[in-house]
């Protein structure tokens, strides 16, 4: 089945696992994407190249060769199906300008943010999601806004992808006792300097405290959290690995006594799932999605993260971590939702019953 992956996240691990997934199950992949390659064994379709015409083009008027080019690469290739991963701006124009079977992968903040977006971006996702033939949310949270928007609820998949659960093994020793550990992206929304501002207050309480920051982001959020560590005295307290492949991921997170995700926005996160298949104690942002996969008193929800009142759910979180009773209920549920072979067959079946339920039309004389 010739299917169309379109996104602007190309170097995204989420969005090259669908990719990957799909090639080897031998459908014939285009990535139409914005960068010239993709690590993935797909054909790739840059709709973002600058051009002669795109430069001449007066200043706010850009947008409608980018819709050109968009139309071009999703048009004259015979696509079954065209999955938008992540309905991004140039994900809400792909989806309103392909008239064949659709499948709409929501990732989080492109929905659960959507009331930061431009004025025609929030006009035009009710008409996207109304258009698809069938909706992918990955998280309960998510399913439920496209519901409000008007969605049939017999039209929406509701999982993501999972985690690899022999990589990700529970632990068999002990964690090393005040083992924090963060691996979330650097970007402000998951507010990992707010875990850096609470460290102080944390030592004072558990002086063996040391935190990880494993992760990347735009250029300059390492070097400002270095700098705040710095300023806040932190010294070897607190460690800067980069980033880190998911064999190290998953022993880091056998090894760490507590797992820290406190972003103001999430859906139902594959490193959340990561740490629950590992071992460690969740202290997580009291969201929607944070709570379709853990429950009290298997983990921590923190609704404020002011440096002491988040130091204090931090303390108070190890004291729990050392009893060991949230491991094996955590690790069962993330097996009951999360194991990725299930999941990804999930996605490929939702895209060839999306690519059966309504076919582009063909010419006059063209055979099935």
């Amino acid at each position: 089945m010739k299917i169309a992956v379109c996104g602007i996240a190309p170097k995204s691990f989420h969005y090259r696992t669908y990719s990957t997934y799909l090639a080897q199950c031998g459908h014939d992949v285009t990535a139409i994407t914005n960068a010239d390659a993709v690590d993935a064994p797909v054909r790739v379709v840059n709709f973002a190249r600058t051009t002669a015409v795109s430069r001449a083009l007066p200043r706010g008027t850009g947008w409608t060769q980018r819709a050109a080019s968009i139309w071009r690469a999703l048009h004259g290739h015979g696509f079954a199906v065209v999955n938008v991963q992540q309905m991004t701006p140039d994900g809400v124009i792909a989806a309103l300008l392909w008239g064949g079977p659709l499948v709409l992968t929501f990732w989080g903040s492109d929905i659960l943010l959507l009331h930061e977006r431009p004025r025609w971006m929030r006009a035009l996702m009710p008409v996207a999601v109304r258009k698809a033939t069938l909706l992918h949310a990955t998280s309960r949270e998510i399913a439920e806004r496209l519901v409000a928007m008007g969605a049939d609820p017999g039209r929406i998949a509701t999982f993501n992808y999972g985690v690899d659960l022999e990589v990700f093994r529970l632990r068999e020793d002990e964690p090393e006792p005040g083992r924090i550990l963060y691996t979330r992206r650097l970007t402000p929304l998951y507010r990992p300097d707010a875990l850096l501002r609470a460290m102080p207050h944390v030592l004072a309480r558990e002086p063996g405290a040391r935190l990880t920051v494993a992760g990347r982001g735009v250029p300059g959020d390492l070097e400002g959290l270095q700098a705040l560590a710095a300023e806040l005295g932190l010294g070897d307290r607190v460690e800067f690995p980069g980033y880190v492949a998911k064999d190290e991921v998953a022993d880091r997170l056998r090894r760490a006594e507590l797992w820290v995700s406190i972003p103001r926005s999430d859906s139902l996160a594959i490193s959340l799932q990561e740490a629950m298949a590992c071992g460690p104690f969740p202290v997580v942002s009291d969201l929607p999605s944070m709570r379709e996969a853990l429950v009290e008193p298997h983990a921590c929800f923190v609704n404020d993260v002011a440096p002491e009142q988040l130091a204090d759910e931090l303390a108070g979180a190890m004291m729990r971590a050392r009893s060991g009773a949230h491991v094996r209920p955590n690790r069962a549920a993330v097996e009951e939702l999360g194991d990725r072979r299930r999941n990804l067959a999930r996605f490929e079946e939702l895209l060839v019953t999306a690519a059966r339920r309504r076919r582009p039309r063909r010419p006059r004389g063209t055979p099935d």
